[in-house]
């Protein structure tokens, strides 16, 4: 078993930034994803610039929780977003998508800018994912697959299909293989993906080993990447932690740390 432990929304905050690079530098992640414009994107850059032994990739955004806003020019891009210009809230792009309402040439120009973007501040990409998991869904994995090319990208992560508990409620849980051949027939990816819940990630933390256990026997010889969204308020605190006690059974069942570069 190869394991990719993984950080999203790097630099989206100060809050976020200064917990993943904390967690870096204690030796609990191989990997990141960054967001373009946010308050702390130069300085999330710059650390991945003085750190080439780890991955960093874009986490391409398509919707507006926060902060998030297109880096491309809105006229170009209408399906994505208001009438300010910003992106539309993830639940509305969502239903956009699966009802296959945004056409693929305005993904591909956000995407091309987003990824640009990154290009143009000296980033090395590794790999996309997505804000809210968008690239599974309709049009994107299309309209991204026709964009990567041109950076020199053919990584992208996989859909959730592991779990501590089974989220009955939740479409990707029953949807999980169909989205993931989708992905799997475009890019280069891993066999497993896992993204704890909050509920998931108290579990870590009180150190339910016995989940882990089965992890590493369901997973074998495969590769798993891991995602969390570290912090230290909130919910990002309690995915910290999660992290920490996530890496901890890692080092205890000797397993092998690797970040997205190393995906063939």
């Amino acid at each position: 078993m190869r394991l990719i432990l993984h950080a999203d929304d790097f630099g989206m905050s100060e809050d976020m930034y200064r917990a993943t690079v904390d967690c870096f530098d204690k030796g609990v992640l191989t990997s990141a994803t960054l967001m373009p414009l946010m308050p702390f994107s130069d300085m999330a850059i710059q650390y991945a610039k003085e750190h080439p032994n780890y991955s960093f990739g874009a986490h391409l955004t398509f919707a507006k929780n926060t902060v998030e806003r297109p880096v491309s020019d809105p006229s170009k891009i209408p399906h994505l977003v208001d009438a300010e210009g910003n992106f539309m809230n993830s639940n509305l792009i969502r239903v956009k998508a699966l009802c296959h309402q945004i056409p693929s040439g305005e993904i591909e120009c956000e995407v091309k800018a987003q990824l640009g973007y990154f290009r143009d501040h000296g980033l090395a990409l590794s790999h996309v994912d997505s804000h809210g998991h968008m690239h599974k869904l309709g049009p994107f994995p299309d309209a991204i697959a026709k964009v990567l090319p041109h950076f020199g990208i053919s990584r992208v992560r996989a859909v959730q299909n592991i779990y501590v508990r089974k989220p009955l409620g939740s479409p990707t849980f029953w949807l999980c293989h169909y989205w993931g051949r989708s992905i799997r027939k475009k890019f280069m990816t891993t066999k497993f993906f896992f993204m704890p819940r909050t509920g998931e990630g108290l579990g870590l933390i009180n150190n339910e080993s016995t989940w882990f256990d089965g992890l590493v026997r369901k997973c074998q010889s495969e590769t798993i990447e891991a995602g969390f969204h570290p912090g230290f308020i909130g919910w990002n605190d309690i995915e910290r932690r999660a992290l920490i006690a996530f890496a901890e059974q890692a080092n205890k069942h000797s397993i092998e740390l690797i970040n997205w570069n190393e995906i063939r």
